[in-house]
């Protein structure tokens, strides 16, 4: 009784302050359970968008369980989340308990698992299915196990069984599980003693094995067909260079405390796997190859995909299961220590810091709910407007909470769809979509938010926000799969020193604001020319921007003419998108600015230049926030030296040398002119929903010939598209 004890303990405290916490809001954090709603829908025919189930079907079905016994969505997610992070615990300990033959050890291991670090994240942005499949491969392993040592029927059938619900559950830990059996396959003909015999019966069971997966794998085929025919391939693509990984909330400062208070854990659980390493592999050689495969198969992944984060969360597993037998042997076994005094403290030592590492995992926790918290009471209330008072087969397009947490658009959408019913189209990465279909959709989506007009030759895009937005303009490279953001300039943030006439007292004002902007479009197949005029009290301001074709210039043109005044200084800024250093930037004594750096892999240069000027240039320079990694910011100032200022700026992209793209529009040469009321109106959008925290807010606010407010509150404004023209 005393396991089942210990495990129940565990459970029910891993449960309850799973729940507690995140139950801290209405609705669970994280973008991805509104997609587990909207694919419960189409479990029960509620297919908004004809997809289809675009995840494996088992965790979902549990889902729907909940929420048709709850009748509430946010408490059926939160009730499920709760239970496959908790549950976890059962599969773990007889799988430690198996291999250590220690309760206590087999107990501070669990535990330790159930609070630690990435698990309480996983949560909280909701991986959910991920982790349900995590359970079903430890009771794979648990049977498999004794498939090696002692096969016999019942662990075929069970290891089949639990192989295939995995397979059911989530892509991801069916690539590592199947990965693990292969690599344990492989290792066991070079490392295994009496090899002919061995071979012999392992290739049998595994046959034995594989037959039965595949017979309790049958209502799974359908979806692995439509996966492998429509996936763009991207999870699994290639990346064999050292990978850049984003630990997301793990990039705060926060991370490094959490790494001084795991050091401990770190340590124990590395000289658990040099101890097995040296031991336990002469006690039982097959258990040490497959705990041995547990850890070769992530870290290789890590290595030569392109996601590698999505690997990290797999170490835990064996990682703690090395931490348990060590410890078993610390509790248990006195030959592994021989003095008593030396034992104890070690002992007293792996508690502290177990509880440490608890306690971190669930302060970690509480601050994760609250990171990838989206959906607060503005939100809420605007999903409830969304299901009462629009029809159920509107359409929406946002570009998501104000953070861009999560990957962009889909923070928001996921919701739309999955507690509002609406089809809803999002920005993104295009990187994390699995569809080809999915990446179009989001695509073409991102270019209506990245401006109200864009113009792109070959593999470079340039957009202008007008009447009013964060980029006026932004520049643009196709690098890889995706258009990666490398200038803007805001006309909101240039500033005009101005002198009303009759007032000897000068004032800072903006250079442009866009309710008052008049747009002018004039573009043919070699030239684009996008001018915006703002008729301020004081001045006259027009802003050009120009792209011509065969070239990877970017021109922006100034004119300004005062009106009852004289005007002092104009200060532009020109912000670079992405992180450089220092030593990689700098601007000469012409006043051109070259810009170098990475952008995914991909080293680029660019070249910012004043080409011609009425006035006098008075200062020039590169500004960093942080001189080692940051964004920098390009700063101008000029005076006039007459009654009107002529300002002609042109950025340049040195690298990557665009290359037509067949996939391209531009690929006959020509530059290709879009708007965003053509991209809404081929996507059949009949509402934008935005943050009123985002910059585009203002973007919608101040076009009241094409959109008009049908739902606002403290955070979230709709926007009813009236009209696609223009």
């Amino acid at each position: 009784m005393l396991p089942i004890l210990i495990v129940s303990i565990i459970v029910s405290i891993t449960f309850v302050a799973d729940f507690t916490l995140l139950d801290k809001y209405q609705a669970p954090s994280g973008a991805d359970y509104g997609n587990y709603l909207t694919q419960v829908d189409i479990l029960n025919g509620n297919d908004l968008r004809g997809w289809g189930l675009r995840h494996q079907p088992v965790y979902f079905m549990i889902l729907d369980l909940l929420v048709k016994i709850f009748n509430d969505d946010f408490l059926a997610l939160k009730v499920g989340a709760s239970l496959v992070f908790s549950l976890i615990a059962i599969p773990l300990f007889m799988l430690l308990k198996k291999l250590s033959g220690s309760n206590i050890a087999s107990a501070i291991a669990t535990g330790l698992y159930a609070f630690f670090i990435s698990n309480t994240e996983m949560i909280s942005w909701g991986g959910n299915p991920n982790f349900l499949a995590f359970s079903f491969m430890i009771l794979a392993l648990y049977f498999i196990i004794d498939l090696i040592n002692k096969p016999s029927k019942k662990s075929i059938i069970l290891s089949g069984f639990f192989l295939s619900l995995v397979i059911g559950t989530h892509i991801l830990v069916t690539v590592y599980t199947f990965g693990i059996l292969g690599l344990f396959v492989v290792l066991s003909f070079v490392f295994v003693k009496n090899r002919k015999e061995k071979i012999k019966g392992n290739i049998k069971n595994m046959i034995y094995l594989l037959l039965t997966v595949s017979a309790f794998s049958l209502p799974y085929v359908t979806f692995y067909l439509t996966y492998f025919k429509n996936s763009a391939g991207d999870v699994a693509k290639s990346n064999f260079v050292w990978p850049y990984v984003d630990f997301s909330l793990a990039s705060a400062d926060a991370f490094w405390r959490m790494i001084v208070i795991n050091i401990a854990v770190l340590c124990i659980g590395a000289a658990g796997t040099v101890w097995l390493a040296k031991h336990y592999i002469k006690v039982n050689r097959s258990n040490a190859l497959l705990l041995s495969s547990l850890f070769i198969v992530p870290i290789t992944l890590f290595m030569v995909t392109s996601q590698p984060l999505r690997w990290l969360y797999f170490l835990p597993i064996p990682f703690l299961i090395c931490f348990g037998i060590y410890s078993k042997n610390l509790f248990v076994d006195t030959r592994e220590v021989k003095k008593a005094s030396i034992k104890i403290c070690v002992i007293l030592f792996i508690f502290t810091t177990v509880m440490l590492t608890i306690d971190q995992g669930k302060s970690w926790f509480n601050q994760a709910t609250t990171y990838y918290q989206f959906i607060k009471e503005d939100e809420i209330e605007a999903l409830n407007w969304i299901s009462k008072y629009t029809a159920p087969d509107a359409i929406f397009a946002t570009s998501g909470h104000a953070s861009d947490i999560g990957g962009g658009g889909n923070s928001y959408a996921w919701w739309i769809e999955g507690y509002a019913n609406r089809t809803c189209m999002f920005t993104g990465d295009l990187e994390f979509y699995s569809f080809q279909f999915e990446k179009e959709n989001v695509r073409t989506t991102n270019r209506i938010f990245a401006g109200t007009y864009i113009a792109n030759y070959s593999n470079l895009e340039v957009s202008d926000s007008v009447p009013l937005g964060e980029h006026n303009p932004l520049v643009t490279a196709l690098i890889g799969d995706q258009y990666e953001d490398l200038f803007a300039i805001n006309d909101v943030q240039n500033y005009l020193q101005v002198s009303p006439a009759g007032n000897g007292q000068s004032m800072a004002v903006l250079a442009g604001f866009g309710e008052n902007g008049v747009v002018n479009v004039d573009s043919d197949s070699s030239k684009v020319t996008i001018t915006v005029t703002y008729d301020q009290p004081e001045f006259l301001l027009t802003r050009s921007l120009i792209m011509t074709a065969n070239t990877t210039d970017t021109d922006v043109v100034y004119h300004i003419t005062p009106k009852n005044s004289t005007i002092s200084e104009f200060k532009i800024n020109v912000w670079s998108l992405f992180e450089t250093s220092i030593d990689k930037c700098n601007i000469n004594q012409n006043s051109v600015a070259i810009i170098a750096g990475q952008v995914e892999s991909t080293n680029v240069t660019a070249e910012i230049k004043v080409v011609e000027n009425n006035g006098q240039l008075c200062s020039s320079r590169v500004i960093f926030s942080n001189p080692s990694d940051s964004k920098p910011v390009v700063n101008y100032i000029f005076r006039p030296q007459q009654n009107d200022l002529y300002v002609h700026l042109k950025i340049t992209i040195i690298t990557p040398t665009p290359e037509p793209d067949p996939k391209n529009p531009s690929k006959y040469g020509n530059i290709y002119l879009d708007s965003a009321y053509s991209q809404l109106e081929s996507l059949g959008v009949d509402y934008v929903l935005v943050s009123k925290y985002r910059s585009e807010y203002f973007r919608f606010l101040y076009d009241p010939s094409h959109f008009s407010v049908a739902f606002q509150n403290g955070g979230i404004a709709i926007f009813k598209v009236i009209n696609y023209s223009g």
